[in-house]
């Protein structure tokens, strides 16, 4: 247990002798409120070994502060559940699943409600082995729209459905929301009022009538929707007027559409948005027309096309209107032929932006030559990855980039994956020592991971790497 606190204190093994050669000091002396910090920062598996230990650090460690993000799972016997959340330390518990096995399941009744009722649950998730056929409609609403985040599975019956929503429709405290599949009996006025009081909703399989009143609804002022995800809601009815007027509210769309939609949608947004985040799914946008495309997605900060279809005059009129001044894309993720894009253009727009997610994306080598001498003069570039995921930094003819500009330019981002390598696209050794060294003149790296292959680096260069970059890793 020492260890553990020794670890945490980042004493070295010569001040772990030192202090306990004085035998001095005993951990219990430090005041309350140390003890507490470093607990903090125990694991709940650690917090419990520590509960072992004496009375007080059974009272420390039990404090229901530490186990408040705590994630509780039944699975049987629900006889268990209240006793077990009467524990003093999860008088705080935040996060409940109702769960079950596939050859028992737990069954709940009204007291296991009343009783999560009364604590401060934010998020609840019943499963869908769970079975509440015996709870009542009215406290499952209560209980499901006092919690911010809820998955209400699919064994609920549909007059607990309908309760939920209709409590949802006149007053909630949820603030994130996934549509269950099952909904196409709850009306569609009662669905609509009651989503638009959510922030952050994802759509399922919905009737007509049901998407059609959801839009108008968000469309209103009083609409508290910000962040929509359609899902596998079918839009081809839902007229593009109404369409457009309740994206135009939001802040996120996460959407899979066709061109009629899509052109709607590029047009308003060339016009006006509050859109911050665009996420395409699968659209196919071929049908759209290139500059339409392109004056819409450099209005929006972050754009996720990875799987969307494009041609290559799409591509090539997005870059060069990202390029230009009244872009505001900082966030692009491609998975796309880049090659037919004039490399003077690339390599402008790619240092525009400050998220470049392009290491899946097919470009020349003279175009990466190009983007890594842009980016080693000026860039607002951050990080250069692959669908938001870290991706070794591995690009085309990067192997031929002179070492002095590349290691200018990889200082430049925040956070780099470096594997070095023989083929054409890796890094090579004589690179990365020049990047080594850069960071240890100037750099904006605040994490580094390095798999060298074997290249032997000095001692010296290693150390002083290690205090120039906080988050340092070489292998």
């Amino acid at each position: 247990m020492l260890t553990i606190f020794n670890s945490l204190l980042g004493l070295t093994k010569s001040e772990e002798k030192s202090g306990q050669e004085m035998r001095r000091l005993h951990i219990n002396w430090l005041p309350k409120e140390i003890l507490l910090m470093i607990l903090q920062k125990l694991e709940f598996k650690d917090l419990k070994i520590v509960m072992l230990v004496s009375r007080y650090w059974r009272c420390l460690g039990g404090d229901p502060v530490f186990w408040r993000k705590f994630k509780l799972i039944f699975l049987e016997n629900p006889n268990n559940f209240i006793p077990i959340l009467s524990t003093p330390r999860l008088a705080m518990v935040e996060h409940v699943t109702l769960d079950g096995l596939y050859e028992f399941r737990a069954k709940f009744s009204d007291g296991h409600i009343n009783f999560l009722q009364e604590m401060n649950l934010k998020i609840l998730e019943i499963d869908d082995i769970a079975d509440l056929s015996d709870v009542s409609p009215e406290p499952l609403a209560k209980l499901v729209n006092q919690c911010e985040i809820v998955d209400l599975g699919y064994s609920l019956t549909e007059d607990q459905m309908y309760e939920i929503f209709e409590e949802m429709s006149r007053n909630t405290k949820l603030t994130k929301f996934w549509l269950p599949d099952n909904v196409h009996y709850v009306p569609a006025d009662t669905l609509a009022k009651a989503l638009a009081n959510i922030k952050d909703v994802s759509l399922t399989n919905l009737t007509r009538a049901q998407v059609l009143n959801i839009f108008i609804m968000m469309s209103k002022e009083t609409s508290k929707t910000i962040h929509l995800n359609t899902h596998t809601a079918n839009l081809t009815h839902l007229p593009n007027s109404v369409f457009c007027s309740a994206v135009a509210k939001m802040r996120s769309l996460r959407a899979s559409l066709n061109p009629d939609k899509m052109s709607s949608l590029m047009n308003m947004l060339s016009n006006t948005t509050n859109l911050t985040n665009l996420h395409l799914g699968q659209s196919d946008l071929t049908q759209v027309q290139a500059g339409v495309l392109a004056r819409g997605l450099v209005m929006v900060e972050t754009v996720e096309m990875m799987w969307t279809g494009v041609d290559t005059k799409q591509i090539i009129e997005l870059f060069r209107e990202i390029s230009k001044d009244h872009s505001v894309v900082k966030h692009l993720h491609l998975n796309h032929d880049l090659t037919d894009v004039p490399a003077d253009i690339i390599d402008k727009a790619i240092n525009k932006l400050e998220t470049a997610g392009i290491l899946t994306c097919e470009v020349t080598e003279e175009q990466t030559e190009k983007i890594f001498t842009e980016m080693s003069k000026r860039t607002n570039i951050k990080r250069i990855n692959y669908n938001d995921l870290r991706g070794p930094l591995s690009m085309p003819g990067i192997r031929n980039v002179a070492p002095d500009i590349l290691a200018r330019a990889v200082n430049k981002l925040v956070d780099v994956l470096i594997h070095v390598g023989d083929a054409a696209n890796d890094i090579s050794g004589p690179q990365l020592v020049a990047i080594l060294e850069e960071s240890c003149k100037t750099t904006n790296l605040c994490q580094a991971r390095v798999f060298s292959g074997g290249v032997a680096l000095p001692d010296t260069l290693v150390q002083s790497v290690h205090r120039h970059i906080a988050h340092f890793f070489i292998k």
